[in-house]
């Protein structure tokens, strides 16, 4: 909505006395121009509503002895998504993940890192040509394939999500609760 400014008049006096009659002069009609309020007003600012839009979510597989397997039951942010199968797969001996889109909106963002891009690639190689791979599928370079714990030990993507490392990623974010204060009879805080 579109606010004009507003005019108020008032009258102001241009004449003397004339003699002894102390007659007063005409009175002039001036405007002064109140702005109208909105953020650059000088009476304030609008207080703006700030909408929070649910982004589309994505469930993270991995590709385990040739068949997909689906390790996170609900749906993520592409960033989140590939973050967690990402971290899967830089874990175990699984080398291979992909995003599905969900018919559902993703949840609220549990984690904040995000997927390392230089030890995976977006493509395949099929008669020597790379071939983009579809839903946003990634493959862990052969560079990086042995270099975390994990894949030393040899562990399998099922592991991977039972540890205690991946389940800390995937738990939600709790509040600190502040120990209140006890008063004593006299009054004096404990």
């Amino acid at each position: 909505m579109v606010q004009t400014p507003v005019v108020i008049t008032t009258p102001v006096s241009t004449g003397g006395f004339t003699g002894s009659s102390q007659t007063p002069g005409p009175f002039i009609l001036t405007g002064i121009v109140i702005p109208p309020l909105n953020s650059s007003s000088i009476f304030g600012r609008r207080k703006k509503k700030v909408i929070v839009t649910k982004k589309q979510g994505y469930y993270p597989e991995i590709k385990v002895k040739g068949k997909w397997k689906r390790f996170v039951p609900n749906p993520r942010t592409e960033r989140e998504a590939a973050a967690l199968a990402g971290n899967i797969v830089d874990n175990s001996t699984a080398v291979q993940f992909r995003l599905i889109k969900a018919k559902k909106k993703a949840i609220k963002e549990t984690i904040r890192r995000s997927l390392n891009q230089n030890k995976f690639r977006d493509y395949s190689f099929r008669a020597g040509k790379k071939k983009q791979l579809p839903n946003k599928g990634m493959i862990e370079k052969k560079s990086n394939r042995i270099d975390t714990l994990g894949e030393k030990k040899q562990l399998s993507a099922a592991k991977v999500v039972k540890g205690k490392r991946f389940k800390s990623l995937t738990r939600a974010p709790t509040r600190r609760k502040t120990p209140s204060r006890r008063r004593k009879s006299g009054g004096l805080l404990k």
